[in-house]
């Protein structure tokens, strides 16, 4: 009876949830936990930080509770730009890349590697970039 209702509950996720499930992207825990955060917006929010971030069960289950009681709408939509600026790097340089927003307006930008050889792609790639955009 438990299992027939857990997984009438993965119908009231969002497709692109359905799909990642489908795709073997996800596990059944992992949808039940992103059903735990309130609205679509985060749900996906954080569909897309456990394909991209490879997150546990558990890990989900936090950051689906760390949404719910941290973020008012507007700091959703500043996630979603963090979203697109990342994949933007991930595009650019071909690799995992994390934004980290500070209050202020810093930051910082970890771009992961996983071998000498992509590090060195990584750095000719800006380096590359960086001298045809003189300052």
């Amino acid at each position: 009876r438990v299992a027939v209702t857990n997984t009438l509950r993965l119908l009231h996720v969002p497709d692109e949830v359905r799909e990642a499930l489908a795709d073997g992207l996800i596990t059944e825990g992992h949808a039940r936990a992103i059903l735990t955060a309130n609205g679509e917006t985060r749900r996906l929010a954080v569909l897309r930080r456990v394909v991209d971030d490879h997150l546990s069960v558990r890990d989900t289950e936090a950051l689906a509770r760390e949404l719910n009681g941290s973020q008012d709408e507007s700091e959703i939509e500043r996630d979603a730009d963090v979203e697109r600026l990342e994949e933007a790097f991930r595009q650019a340089l071909g690799t995992r890349v994390k934004l980290v927003r500070a209050r202020g307006g810093g930051g910082r930008l970890v771009v992961h590697f996983y071998s000498d050889e992509e590090l060195q792609g990584i750095y000719e790639t800006i380096i590359r970039g960086a001298s045809s955009h003189p300052t």
